[in-house]
């Protein structure tokens, strides 16, 4: 826990973020403030005139909402790929009520009760209580996974074939080799010829193997 010396520094921090976002009429702006507030941690822990205030890592999105900034205008920052999965990190709602990382949103409430009000009008006066992420939902998955929803995907479909098929590297190298020489017109027309196939085949479960 931080002292209430660093509690009121990060208060400060805190505070300047919150007055600059209504004059952030630039979403560069915006988007460069935030990942610096992001990044300095000022916001996990704070005081400032209203009382005393503790976020865990997963919980940025209540901080933002608190400070007034639009879902809608995070879902438009200027982000990089690793920069929009740094983002997502702090806010995947996948992760709520797990253990030190995220709480859910009536529990940050309780939590804080000299601003409860201001959360629950905020959350919803700024369009976070949407169901749909402001980063999306790929940008959730790549946080956390690591990795690009198609290659999860890919990853998900290998490991279930090492599981419950036999064979299956054979008749893929078969695949493979009948490719070979094709033109990338060519190739592109038997992937979809391939997808339609495979959206009429049956799923692999236990019974297949």
């Amino acid at each position: 826990m931080s002292s209430s010396k660093a509690l009121s520094r990060h208060g400060e921090r805190v505070n300047q973020y919150a007055r600059a976002v209504p004059n952030m009429g630039r979403l560069g702006d915006l988007t460069r403030e935030t990942l610096e507030i992001l990044r300095s941690n000022d916001w996990r822990d704070y005081s400032d005139a209203t009382g005393t205030y503790h976020f865990l890592p997963g919980e940025f999105d209540y901080f933002l909402a608190l400070q007034t900034v639009e879902a809608r205008d995070i879902a438009r920052l200027y982000l990089t790929p690793d920069e929009r999965q740094e983002l997502a990190t702090a806010m995947d709602r996948t992760r709520s009520e797990e253990p030190k990382y995220r709480r859910s949103f009536d529990e940050v409430v309780a939590a804080h009760p000299h601003a409860a009000q201001s959360l629950k009008n905020h959350w919803e006066r700024y369009a976070w209580h949407a169901t749909k992420h402001p980063l999306g939902a790929r940008a959730v998955l790549r946080a956390r996974t690591g990795v690009s929803p198609e290659e999860h995907a890919r990853q998900v479909r290998i490991k279930r074939l090492r599981q419950l098929a036999d064979g299956w590297r054979e008749r893929v190298a078969r695949v493979r080799a009948a490719a070979e020489g094709l033109t990338r017109e060519e190739l592109l027309a038997a992937i979809d010829a391939l997808k339609e196939l495979a959206r009429k085949a049956p799923k692999l479960s236990e019974k297949s193997e």
